[in-house]
């Protein structure tokens, strides 16, 4: 079966059985691993990272990259904060409009690889340069903050006073990122140009604008991810996200996307944020220094691109 009919397999079966030792490992080691509360709040922390992998996916699976996510990230969320402090504007609408924005910036990297024929690599290397020095003139050298207690709470509220309110974001764009890869045309479409792009031409698939709607979706994805960013940490800076394009893209390889396109799966997407994630809370709780918990995320990601390309 291909990829794009069958999201659950041996990857995805690994995954699971990963996540579970990490989750005994840590445990065992860790009494405030134990601690649900603990974990839960630990979550957050990458609850970005998780809405920003799902469409970074998709960008890999159709033979692309997207190196600007964190930078859109950054400058939507300096932008809605500057709109709604200094501008007076509401902060519902300084959000919509932070959304518009981030679809536009992902759609002009879909326009600029399709119209000029200039690599993905190329283009969102230099536009990640572009945003974030966007994002600083927005910013000009300030930190925003002092956000409404309603905002703060997508960054901070708990549902029904147990599940940090950022997860149901989450959960929400985890599940229309499955139905989109695996129940959709546009699915269908993204896996056709990453098995072959000459080939989904010669079918009739319309492989620009497919392109296209997925560098919208990335962009709107990091949107999204700012809003929940300035929202927990009630402030807004032009250096915010600082690698979280490498993150996004480390859990998309991990979850089963190939480089050279073509295969990738929502569900092994999901369980590897979770798996990274768990990692990353139980290394911090286990008093692992930063420095160790990257080269421990990248070995890991190094080992499974070499996996994949088998």
């Amino acid at each position: 079966m291909s990829a794009a009919s069958s999201p659950w397999g041996r990857r995805q079966t690994f995954l699971l059985a990963a996540l579970l030792a990490e989750v005994a490992l840590f445990s065992a080691i860790s009494p405030e691993f134990r601690s649900p509360d603990v974990l839960l709040d630990q979550s957050r922390f990458w609850v970005e990272i998780g809405i920003l992998a799902p469409f970074t996916m998709m960008v890999i699976v159709a033979r692309g990259i997207d190196l600007s996510v964190a930078s859109i990230l950054a400058l939507t969320g300096v932008s809605i904060v500057r709109l709604h402090a200094e501008a007076g504007v509401p902060i519902a609408w300084a959000a919509l409009l932070g959304l518009c924005l981030g679809a536009v910036a992902g759609a002009l990297n879909g326009a600029l690889i399709v119209a000029a024929r200039i690599p993905d690599l190329v283009v969102t290397l230099a536009t990640m340069a572009i945003y974030r020095g966007l994002a600083q003139a927005v910013a000009q050298s300030r930190v925003y903050s002092n956000l409404p207690a309603g905002y703060r709470w997508l960054g901070e509220g708990f549902l029904f006073g147990v599940l940090p309110a950022p997860w149901a974001v989450l959960v929400v764009s985890w599940v229309v990122a499955y139905l989109l890869l695996h129940h959709s045309t546009i699915g269908r479409f993204i896996f056709a140009v990453g098995a072959s792009p000459r080939a989904a031409r010669l079918a009739g698939v319309p492989a620009a604008r497919t392109r296209v709607v997925l560098y919208a979706l990335s962009g709107l994805s990091a949107a999204l991810a700012a809003i929940l960013y300035t929202a927990r940490s009630n402030a807004a800076r032009s250096d915010d996200a600082t690698g979280f394009e490498l993150a996004a893209i480390a859990c998309a390889v991990l979850g089963g996307a190939s480089v050279s396109g073509g295969r990738g799966s929502a569900p092994g997407l999901f369980l590897a944020v979770l798996a990274i994630g768990v990692l990353r809370s139980g290394l911090i709780l286990t008093g692992v220094p930063e420095l160790y918990q990257h080269m421990a995320t990248d070995a890991i990601l190094i080992a499974m691109a070499a996996l994949n390309e088998r």
